[in-house]
């Protein structure tokens, strides 16, 4: 209060908080934060209280950062940062293009890997998505199935190629309903219809995976050890990817389908 008073230049306290809009607008502009600036009104609004004085603009506007805080905390909570840097996050997604990059021209060179739909062309397969849609996580991912109908799926997690969606039902957030994408990529849509009627990805023995840690242990012997799906790696990966990588899968390779 005392920052306040001293800004204002105002002898009498009772005129001064009369101002308080005045004074809402003084500790907007001095801190950024939003923590700071509620706990700066909450400090004056402490003062109305002593002096019995009513305060329905500075309380609402109180109210109004808790609830801005609440939003912000729920939502940290959600996609934590972590200690990865965004420019750790961007050296793994590059790594995924070269690793991308190289995998296309194995498959340029030997285009039957993908009517066998073997360990190459599902990985290949699960970079295009991560790079083009954003990450999936392994759970979502290690029992999805490849499909030209919706027609008895509405328990698991598929992508149609024939409506051109990745439908995961089972997510984190199931109770707010199924998780649709929208393949836009042509070419993407191109090479799932190679795995029509097969998992998007199995283990060594052609199986699902039975659990996402199995599937999470093999992408990172694939991919150097790099781990995309580990706290909050995530959320800085799925933000590179869907920001500066959209371009990457559409020039990878011209298949022929």
């Amino acid at each position: 209060m005392k920052q306040v008073y001293d800004s204002f230049k105002e002898d009498d306290i009772y005129e001064l908080l009369k101002k308080e809009n005045e004074i809402i607008q003084y500790i907007e502009k001095q801190y950024d934060k939003l923590s700071t600036i509620k706990n700066k009104l909450c400090g004056i609004y402490k003062v109305y209280s002593l002096l019995n004085i009513e305060s329905i603009v500075l309380k609402s506007k109180i109210e109004h950062y808790k609830v801005s805080l609440t939003i912000q905390e729920d939502k940290e909570k959600e996609n934590p940062i972590g200690k990865r840097t965004i420019e750790e996050a961007e050296n793994i997604v590059n790594y995924f293009k070269n690793k991308m990059d190289m995998m296309g021209e194995k498959i340029k060179n030997d285009t039957v890997i993908l009517n066998r739909w073997d360990k190459t062309a599902q990985l290949y397969t699960v970079l295009n998505v991560y790079l083009t849609y954003g990450m999936i996580r392994p759970s979502e991912i290690i029992d999805m199935k490849i499909t030209d109908t919706d027609e008895g799926n509405d328990k698991i997690n598929y992508i149609n190629v024939v409506s051109k969606k990745i439908v995961i039902n089972n997510n984190k957030n199931e109770r707010k309903g199924p998780k649709v994408i929208s393949i836009t990529d042509n070419k993407i849509n191109g090479i799932l219809l190679k795995g029509l009627n097969k998992y998007l990805i199995t283990n060594h023995n052609n199986n699902i995976y039975t659990c996402s840690s199995s599937f999470t242990k093999m992408f990172k012997n694939k991919v150097d050890n790099h781990n995309p799906f580990n706290g909050g790696h995530f959320t800085i990966i799925c933000s590179s990817l869907m920001m500066k990588l959209l371009e990457l899968v559409k020039n990878i390779i011209p298949l022929q389908l």
